[in-house]
């Protein structure tokens, strides 16, 4: 008599979390903007490429703008600013503020959301807004906070805190930038730190110097 082998029960497949849906949805939305613009994709559009319901995308966003909201939100890092501690020295917390920077601006995901800026600039569109504000206005305003940390003692210039934090990421991240996103090439990270730590250099006096 053959034995019956009963087959594996199938259950009921893992529930995902709300932050693994967002990022999935992230993803799906990053990859229609890059493709198409931000004007032409519609929200059953990103359901469809992340897999899900409309029903389960609505859940997480209630329209498309919070969702480019959200999206560039997640790439931010202003919010998580170096606070500056007792004995450390202001233009050395410059600097590693400055490559914080470098590292948000020139990654994948900022660069793929400054394209879609760019090609929604033309026609005045909701992306570009945006993104300029909450990833262009944000992180100068981050810079010019750490500037104003320096005192005139350890400066080697007397520009305003604004047109300085200007010079600081023109001078360090504005060739790297504009490389990455003419010819599509990966931004060298190790670079642009080697840029900071020049520039800082050469604008500004560590503590121990002044």
């Amino acid at each position: 008599m053959t034995s019956k082998v009963s087959s594996p029960r199938l259950g009921r497949p893992p529930v995902m979390s709300t932050q693994e849906r967002i990022k999935i949805i992230f993803d799906a939305a990053e990859r229609l903007f890059g493709e198409r613009g931000y004007e032409r994709v519609t929200m059953a559009d990103i359901a469809a490429e992340a897999g899900m319901s409309k029903k389960s995308l609505y859940v997480c966003f209630t329209d498309k703008r919070a969702l480019l909201t959200a999206l560039v939100s997640a790439s931010d890092i202003w919010a998580n600013a170096i606070e500056k501690a007792d004995g450390e020295d202001p233009v050395q917390l410059l600097a590693m503020r400055l490559k914080l920077v470098a590292d948000h601006v020139l990654s994948e995901r900022h660069i793929r959301l400054c394209r879609v800026a760019i090609s929604e600039n033309a026609g005045l569109g909701v992306a570009s807004g945006i993104f300029y504000e909450m990833a262009f206005m944000a992180g100068r305003q981050s810079l010019i906070e750490a500037v104003r940390q320096v005192p005139a003692s350890q400066r080697g210039t007397k520009l305003p805190d604004d047109q300085l934090a200007d010079v600081l990421f023109g001078g360090t991240l504005g060739r790297c930038l504009l490389e990455a996103l003419v010819t599509g090439k990966q931004a060298d990270l190790a670079e642009a730190h080697q840029l900071v730590d020049q520039l800082v250099q050469a604008l500004f006096l560590s503590e121990a110097s002044s």
